[in-house]
């Protein structure tokens, strides 16, 4: 694994955090994060739409600390830089910060669905 991939999902980090390797249960937290990443994706294209600054800090919020639990660090810095974009009231990079986490939550995606299908029954 590259270093730029460790940054994007670290598969070793979920593992640590639950104290546990039984495929099951990391599959099962994968997979759920998987859904929870589809689900950021449209809620931020949809509150974007609608300028809807408090539902685009929500869900920045709801996933920060899930992303770091399964390891995708990249991401959960990006949603931590969002969310406090949207506290101070910095319209001026918030647009660039929501374009980053799309595109982070994009190949966080990708590589969580690998780790999914290369450890699948």
């Amino acid at each position: 694994m590259s270093f730029h991939e460790a940054l994007i999902f670290d598969s070793e980090q979920l593992p640590l955090a639950l104290e546990t390797r039984e495929e099951d249960v990391l599959q099962d937290f994968y997979a759920l994060f998987q859904q929870q990443l589809d689900e950021l994706q449209a809620g931020l294209a949809s509150a974007t739409a609608l300028c809807d600054r408090a539902n685009v800090r929500q869900l920045a919020h709801k996933l920060k600390s899930s992303s770091q639990a399964v390891g995708a660090i990249r991401l959960g810095e990006a949603l931590a830089a969002l969310e406090e974009s949207c506290l101070s009231w910095t319209d001026a990079d918030i647009d660039v910060l929501i374009a980053d986490v799309i595109e982070t939550s994009s190949l966080t995606a990708a590589a969580v669905r690998v780790r999914l299908q290369t450890t699948a029954p």
